[in-house]
């Protein structure tokens, strides 16, 4: 191969030293991008193995024999902290990118309210022991699917007052009592309580022991008139309900949404809670991605900070969208074009009649022109029969000597010419009538 004049003598040994060397960095840099490659990723299959052989939170019993949701005092005590819950995350549609604004990004999660807690054996009064202790287990069931409320197996409760040497004899009902079987099993709330039968009525009484304190949080009495069967079924999951709602109460938020226009709606971390004005008082502390939508108004977006115990109140002033002015504009120029139509339209009709009216003068001028016209050539006419007579008379008062034709032809003479006279101006007025009218027709074409 030749080499271009400009590639000659040095700049030809210049290429081929050169294009070797740089073949040689080439292939040195592939081969430390491929190790590090191979280093990433055995590390994340190390990871992935270790998850897989401890997962964070599996099913299985651990050394000591704990079953999954129970757990010894010490653990129990540690788990009594909140537990953060990771809000919920709307999926966008499949072929379709969900953009989310800076602004939206939830800096923290929220803290959700957990109380660790252990019910005690309810005692019977006016029913057997035996049905108390199975509502007694209706209700720990019913508290725990609550989601507020961790609470301790019985058989958990057995074993650590039996490790701790904890003897109970007789009914505990003393503050004193309730304090130190709570701190055994290291819980910080105890429930104690009764079910009882009076006639038909079923009572379910229940009072929650503050264990640092001893002092009664809440007490709550559930009645119920039915069957024993009916009573277990129904009344359990009411007392963990109401239980429910007073410590979630006493912990949360509440937010109040007030929007001008009212009755727009309003979602809480892209779901949709109610319109305004809106309001709850059982929203867990944390931020909250807070948006009001109203058909043909602006989305308002609002990122805010609940704090326990504390109300947000949100007042939002809506401004009209984009779309829906565009639209107002649109609807303005029409109706601007359909009022300058009408107005077309009304000056249209308006020189319409005008021109009408001056036809209808004009024809109603030519027809008073044309009369009187014809009237004066019929005036005319008789003034010119009248003349021919008075003349044929002059010529018989001439030509005759008798007296009495003449007199007859003086006569005559006088009325044909009295006649003529007043012929001669009823033409004259009647071809003024036609020139005036004839005249009046050449007004209508200057206004």
């Amino acid at each position: 191969m030749a080499f271009p004049r400009a590639f000659s003598g040095s700049g030809r040994w210049f290429l081929l030293v050169s294009c070797p060397l740089l073949l040689l960095v080439s292939t040195l840099k592939a081969q430390e991008n491929d190790s590090a490659a191979n280093s990433s990723a055995k590390v994340f299959h190390s990871a992935v193995a270790a998850s897989s052989t401890n997962p964070e939170g599996g099913g299985a019993p651990d050394s000591t024999g704990a079953i999954p949701g129970t757990t010894t005092s010490a653990a129990f005590q540690r788990d009594s902290m909140p537990v953060p819950v990771a809000p919920a995350v709307e999926s966008a549609p499949a072929g379709s990118v969900k953009v989310v604004e800076a602004s939206s990004i939830v800096p923290r999660q929220k803290q959700k309210l957990v109380i660790n807690l252990a019910v005690s054996d309810l005692l019977g009064k006016g029913v057997t022991q035996p049905e108390a202790d199975l509502i007694t287990e209706q209700v720990r069931a019913s508290m725990l699917a609550t989601g507020t409320f961790k609470v301790m197996e019985r058989s958990m409760m057995d074993q650590i007052m039996a490790e701790q040497g904890f003897q109970q004899s007789g009914s505990c009902d003393n503050s004193d009592c309730l304090v130190e079987v709570g701190r055994v099993l290291g819980v910080q709330t105890l429930v104690v309580g009764s079910v009882g039968r009076v006639g038909r009525i079923f009572m379910i009484n229940v009072k929650l022991v503050d264990v640092a304190t001893g002092e009664v949080k809440k007490s709550l009495t559930e009645t119920c008139e039915c069957s024993i069967e009916e009573l277990l079924r129904t009344t359990p999951p009411k007392v963990a309900a109401s239980l429910d709602y007073e410590y979630r109460k006493s912990h949360a938020g509440t937010l109040q949404v007030l929007s001008q226009p009212v009755g727009a709606n309003v979602f809480l971390d892209d779901v949709k809670m109610g319109t305004t004005p809106w309001n709850s008082d059982l929203l867990d502390p944390g931020p909250y991605k807070v948006s009001v939508v109203l058909p043909d108004w602006k989305r308002i977006d609002r990122i805010i900070e609940l704090q326990s115990m504390k109300e947000f109140p949100l007042n939002l002033t809506l401004e009209r969208s984009d779309e829906w002015i565009a639209a107002q504009r649109a609807a303005e120029e029409l109706a601007k074009m359909a009022e300058l139509a009408r107005q077309e339209e009304t000056k249209r009709l308006q020189e319409s009649a005008r021109a009408q009216k001056k036809l209808f003068w004009r024809i109603g001028l030519s027809a008073i022109s044309a009369v009187c016209v014809g009237g004066g050539y019929y005036f005319q006419t008789l003034a010119d029969e009248n003349q021919a007579a008075a003349d044929r008379s002059y010529e018989k008062y001439k030509a005759t000597d008798n007296s009495v034709v003449m007199e007859i032809a003086k006569a005559d003479i006088d009325y044909n010419e009295t006649q003529t006279k007043k012929n001669r101006n009823l033409r004259n007025i009647s071809y003024g009538l036609g020139v005036a009218a004839l005249s009046s027709i050449s007004f209508t074409f200057l206004f």
